[in-house]
C-alpha cells in the first residue's frame, strides 16, 4: 500500500498560520515576493529556498521539513511511472538542501557527528523508499492533511510515521554488520564497530 503524500504547499500555509504570519507577512519574511503561488502550488518551492522558509516560520524539525517537500516534489502523480531518484538530477537538488547541522541537544553523544538536515532528510526517503539498493518514488494522489490536534504540528500528523521505517533500517543494517556465527558478545561487538564508525552509512 501507497504512504500518503501531502502536498507541500498546504503544510507550508499551516506551518505559515502556526506562525503566525499572514500571507503578506511570510512573503517578507521568506524574501520571497510571490509567495502565495508556493501555497497555492502555482509556483514550485525550489530547494534553495526551504532553510530560508524554516527559519521564517520557526521550523524545528528542519529533516522533516525537508522530507515533506522531497516526497512531493519527486513523488509522481497517478497514471505517471515510478520515480527512480537514480535517474534524475538529483545531485543539483541535494547542493543545495538545508546544510546546516542537527542540533542533537542532550542526544548528542548518540553519534560520532551531528549530520546536517539534508541528510537526515534523504535517510527518511531511504528508509521508507528503498527497493533493491535505488530509492523509487511510486505514483500517488495528493491526500488532503489530515486532521490533528490543537497542540500537534502538522509535521509530525502528516509524516511522523517515517520514523518507524527509519528505525527498522538502521536495525537492519546493525545486525547485518553484526552477524556472526560465534555467539560470543565480543565478537558480536567488534563487528558492529565498524558500522558505528561511519555514520555516512546511516
Amino acid at each position: 500500500m501507497a504512504h500518503p503524500i501531502y502536498r507541500f504547499g498546504e503544510i507550508l500555509r499551516e506551518l505559515r498560520k502556526g506562525a503566525g504570519l499572514t500571507v503578506l507577512g511570510a512573503a517578507e519574511a521568506t524574501e520571497y515576493g510571490n509567495y502565495e503561488r508556493w501555497e497555492s502550488g502555482a509556483t514550485r518551492v525550489g530547494a534553495q529556498h526551504l532553510g530560508a522558509i524554516a527559519a521564517a516560520f520557526g521550523v524545528d524539525d528542519v529533516p522533516m521539513f525537508v522530507y515533506a517537500w522531497l516526497v512531493d516534489r519527486f513523488s509522481p502523480a497517478p497514471k505517471q511511472g515510478a520515480v527512480d531518484l537514480a535517474r534524475v538530477n538529483f545531485a543539483k537538488t541535494h547542493r543545495q538542501l538545508p546544510r546546516t547541522t542537527v542540533d542533537l541537544g542532550q542526544r548528542k553523544d548518540w553519534v560520532l557527528e551531528p549530520p546536517p538536515h539534508a541528510n537526515l532528510a534523504l535517510l527518511y526517503l531511504v528508509a521508507r523508499y528503498r527497493r533493491n539498493q535505488r530509492v523509487v518514488l511510486p505514483p500517488v494522489p495528493r491526500k488532503p492533511l489530515p486532521a490533528r490536534a490543537a497542540d500537534e504540528d502538522v509535521l509530525s500528523t502528516a509524516y511522523g510515521d517515517v520514523l518507524d521505517d527509519v528505525v527498522r533500517l538502521a536495525a537492519r543494517i546493525l545486525l547485518r554488520a553484526g552477524r556472526s556465527d560465534d555467539l560470543d558478545a565480543r565478537a558480536a561487538v567488534a563487528n558492529i564497530a565498524p558500522m558505528l564508525s561511519k555514520p555516512e552509512a546511516f
